[in-house]
Parts: structure tokens; C-alpha cells; sequence
């Protein structure tokens, strides 16, 4: 796993030297620019657990998207030295 994260580490530094990429045909899915708190949604089901987060089912009270929402322990993150993980999927999804 260290072997993989590594290269695809080294793999997004290339890619922001070479300035932003253009896909076609592709799915992105972002995280809303807006700024958000945790009283803004009702939680729902818990879709999944991780070692340091888990994802459940986010309703946003004024509008009634669904989101999936990620909680994550910093706590963990910081501990453990997992900032690079955390940074790494948040630039890649």
C-alpha cells in the first residue's frame, strides 16, 4: 500500500507542475464551495467505517439534498501521521 500511495503521490505532483488537467468524458465529483456546519444537515444511515472516518447519509435541512458525508477523527489523522492520505483523496476525488 505505502508503494502505491507513494507513486500516486508523486504521480499528482507531476501533474500540478504541469498545470491543471482536462479529462473528457469523465465524472468529478467536488465538494460544494459553500460553507457548511454540521447543524445544517440531518445524519442519517451510516454507509460505511474506515480506520480514521466514517460516511454516512447527509440530508441538508433547507434544501433536502442528500449528501454522502464524511466524518474523519483529526484527532487520528494527526496522530498517526495520515495528513498526506487525508490531502491525497480529498485532490483525487
Amino acid at each position: 500500500m505505502e508503494k502505491n500511495f507513494e507513486s500516486k503521490l508523486r504521480l499528482q505532483q507531476k501533474q500540478e507542475q504541469q498545470g491543471p488537467v482536462q479529462r473528457s468524458g469523465s465524472i468529478t465529483f467536488r465538494a460544494p464551495l459553500e460553507s457548511f456546519t454540521i447543524d445544517d444537515f440531518e445524519l442519517g444511515k451510516m454507509y460505511g467505517v474506515g480506520s480514521y472516518s466514517k460516511v454516512v447519509r447527509a440530508k441538508k435541512k433547507d434544501t433536502g439534498t442528500v449528501y454522502a458525508l464524511k466524518i474523519m477523527d483529526k484527532n487520528f489523522i494527526t496522530k498517526e501521521n495520515k495528513i498526506s492520505y487525508v490531502k491525497l483523496e480529498k485532490d483525487c476525488s
